[in-house]
């Protein structure tokens, strides 16, 4: 029976986990690293009693007899906040930094990884304490409901970590946010229409289980169908749509070792992505001279009299750092003089690019 209860109590983390790491199409996340977000997930429920202990404890001392108020405290800031804030320290700090974070879909499957830790040590507790019926019901309801507050954590997470890569520190402070507390409110309001037991409470859960697993189902398809990089230079010779990020879209985006077709914007100004010391063809035989960034409109006469840059392929990479900048001094592919690519901060380890995810406007 022990083993049959313990099955149970695990089986139903580990689909959902299967099912989220297949979602993941275009780059796998490492097993090692979302073992580890898993485990220390599981380990955030002895943060989680504490704290619940501790603001019950509170409460007590505070409302002498329970009533609504005490139950709506209770459950979205003492319970939604301590079990939530376990699971979002613990994302931060495994994968924030880590460069294995590097697509929009990531954010997903490691906030999930978290919440499922911490969801199959509050199983096991729960079914062995109370048996094979409250496994069950558990398995329906419980272990789901923290995959999905940790789906909606992980669609903002990704978010704020694609604006930091570009410089909105305002739009990476307020998703930061939101991947923090919608968790916590729908886990709160989650748990209070179930502690209730009220009819009306009753009928608000299942509104809220429909409206959560329909939304979670499409932010997982929506975000992984268009998971894109979070950091530059990594898709060689993929055009993107800068306007994810309510930035305007450039003409053309290209990265190093990609012809480019460089379109004439107003009066001889060109949008040009990257131009690099030295000349560079226009496309009409015509060089530019000089040293931009990526995405500088630029204003100049073409110089005639240069000669064509050597296009000689490469295949080590040598990257020197200066004050400011990230200078790639060689790549795999068409060797077309040094790039120049400007960082964002030191906070991100990425660099600033125009790259999209996914828009502000899925979430609405």
């Amino acid at each position: 029976m022990d083993i049959i209860l313990a099955i149970l109590a695990v089986l139903p983390a580990a689909v959902l986990l299967c099912i989220i790491y297949k979602a993941d199409k275009v780059e796998k996340e490492p097993l090692g690293l979302m073992a580890a977000v898993f485990f220390f997930g599981a380990l955030s429920t002895l943060s989680a009693v504490f704290l619940e202990y501790f603001g019950i404890m509170v409460l007590d001392m505070v409302f002498p007899k329970q009533n609504i108020v005490y139950s709506l405290i209770e459950n979205f800031l003492v319970i939604g906040v301590a079990e939530e804030a376990g699971k979002y320290f613990v994302l931060k700090k495994c994968t924030w930094n880590n460069e294995e974070f590097n697509f929009a879909f990531d954010g997903i499957v490691y906030s999930v990884c978290a919440s499922l830790g911490f969801a199959t040590i509050e199983n096991v507790m729960y079914v062995f304490q109370f048996g094979f019926m409250t496994g069950l019901m558990r398995a329906v309801l419980s272990v789901p409901g923290h995959c999905i507050f940790g789906v909606f954590m992980g669609a903002y997470y990704g978010l704020a970590k694609g604006y930091e890569c570009r410089g909105r520190f305002d739009k990476r402070n307020l998703n930061t946010q939101k991947a923090f507390w919608i968790p916590v409110g729908l886990h709160g309001l989650y748990d209070f229409c179930l502690s209730t037991e009220h009819p009306l409470t009753m009928l608000v859960f299942i509104g809220l289980e429909l409206f959560m697993v329909i939304k979670a189902i499409m932010y997982v398809k929506r975000i992984s169908t268009k998971d894109l990089p979070l950091r530059p230079g990594m898709m060689p010779g993929q055009m993107m749509n800068g306007a994810y990020f309510g930035m305007n879209p450039m003409p053309a985006q290209f990265y190093p070792g990609q012809a480019m077709n460089r379109q004439p914007v107003y009066s001889g100004q060109y949008m040009q992505p990257q131009l690099y010391q030295g000349g560079q063809a226009n496309g009409n035989g015509q060089y530019m001279q000089g040293q931009f960034y990526p995405g500088q409109a630029v204003s100049s006469h073409p110089v005639r009299d240069v000669k064509p840059v050597n296009m000689s392929l490469r295949k080590q990479e040598e990257v020197v750092n200066s004050e400011d900048f990230k200078v790639i001094m060689s790549y795999t592919g068409h060797d077309n003089g040094p790039a120049t690519e400007k960082l964002s901060d030191g906070m991100s380890g990425g660099l600033t690019n125009p790259t999209p995810v996914f828009s502000i406007s899925d979430f609405d």
